[in-house]
């Protein structure tokens, strides 16, 4: 887990998952990016593996 690892990586923190989880992905796959940051900011993603 990221967190337990790097501590608070704040922003970067979505994306430092994704690199370390890439991997495990085929072509075809789905993954969802999900993160929220101060006040009411929140976004989303759905990925797909080419």
């Amino acid at each position: 887990m990221v967190l337990e690892r790097l501590g608070n990586t704040a922003g970067a923190g979505a994306i430092v998952a994704l690199a370390e989880n890439h991997a495990d992905m085929k072509a075809g796959d789905y993954g969802l990016l999900c993160a929220f940051g101060a006040g009411y900011s929140i976004g989303g993603a759905l990925l797909r593996m080419l």
